[in-house]
């Protein structure tokens, strides 16, 4: 931890910021790459759809060659998200930074100092992480008060599925079409193997429910590792994972706060996340004055104000997180929650 004297200065808040590890019960964020861009509002990336096979033509000796279109890519844009928050340290905290602080002052200084780091870091974090998981559903909503749009991800219609019939009333046959069929989609088009399946613990335990009298099928040690470890490893030969994490709204109409899901309870995301780096992060610039126009990523600094006389310390950050590789992933609704 830096000399709290120099805890102020922009670089260090930065680097403080930087050096704040990760909630481990994120799925997405700190997992995933990301990727500096030169731009504080747009970002534009490649997106690369797999190649079906195709057979070259017969041509005829001495005759032209035959032309053939370009593979299956193309490029997506999409506005940057942007949180920009800031806290207001009183002053009494800023005295205890004074050179006739006593050394108790000053060590409490710098830990409610970073704290308050950590408060902002996190909540940006949480911003990351649901965008990551907006991102693996097939687009972004990006709102704000000048800001209103939908960033699509690219997704085709194939890939954004619906079961036929809920998965409360469906057969354990209905239930495999569902995942087989998902499984071939990716594997034609995406040209991987899907491995992981991300879901709710609702969809895992209906799951365990309805075939626990399948035991070619799930288990012991299947459901061992469900009561034990949040995951069903094998399963329909894919690796599925219970998604738990939640987040606070709060309510300006009543002051109320209930917890929200980052990933649908009645949805379940299935595909190939580690092959070809098919989701990164973009992280933009940012166009306050009082930064560095050239630097990406997290910014940080902090200043007094004089009424009243106290001290101000703001984060930011401008990023979008992508899927470069669509056909490797689809989410399936099940609607039964």
């Amino acid at each position: 931890m830096p000399d709290v004297n120099d805890f102020f200065d922009s670089s260090t808040l930065v680097g403080v910021l930087n050096e704040i590890t990760p909630n481990e019960s994120f799925t997405w964020y700190g997992k995933v790459p990301t990727r500096p861009i030169q731009n504080a509002v747009t970002a534009v990336w490649e997106v690369e759809y797999g190649d079906a096979l195709e057979l070259a033509e017969f041509n005829t000796p001495g005759s032209e060659a035959n032309l053939v279109g370009y593979s299956g890519r193309s490029y997506l844009s999409g506005s940057l998200m942007q949180f920009r928050e800031k806290k207001l340290i009183d002053g009494f905290v800023e005295r205890w930074t004074r050179d006739s602080a006593t050394a108790n002052e000053l060590q409490n200084a710098q830990q409610f100092v970073a704290r308050q780091l950590k408060h902002l870091h996190d909540r940006g974090a949480g911003l990351y992480e649901w965008a990551c998981w907006k991102a693996v559903s097939g687009s972004i909503p990006v709102y704000g008060p000048r800001q209103n749009t939908i960033v699509d991800m690219g997704f085709k219609a194939s890939h954004k599925a619906t079961a036929a019939t809920t998965w409360d009333k469906a057969t354990l046959a209905q239930i495999r079409e569902d995942v087989e069929g998902l499984k071939e989609l990716i594997s034609q088009e995406g040209n991987v193997e899907a491995d992981t399946v991300y879901a709710p613990r609702d969809i895992l335990s209906l799951l365990v429910s309805k075939f626990a009298d399948t035991p070619a099928m799930l288990t012991d040690q299947m459901k061992q590792a469900y009561y034990t470890g949040d995951s069903i490893p094998g399963f329909m030969g894919l690796n599925w994972k219970v998604v738990r994490k939640t987040y606070d709204v709060h309510s300006p109409a009543d002051y109320s706060t209930h917890k929200a899901y980052f990933a649908p309870r009645d949805t379940l995301f299935i595909g190939n996340y580690t092959d070809n780096s098919p989701i990164e992060i973009l992280e933009g610039t940012t166009d306050d004055l009082n930064f560095d126009p050239n630097v990406t990523g997290w910014h940080a600094r902090s200043w007094l104000e004089n009424d009243p006389g106290q001290r101000v310390l703001l984060g930011e950050s401008r990023f979008l997180p992508v899927v470069t590789r669509p056909d490797q992933m689809a989410t399936l609704k099940i609607a039964c929650f």
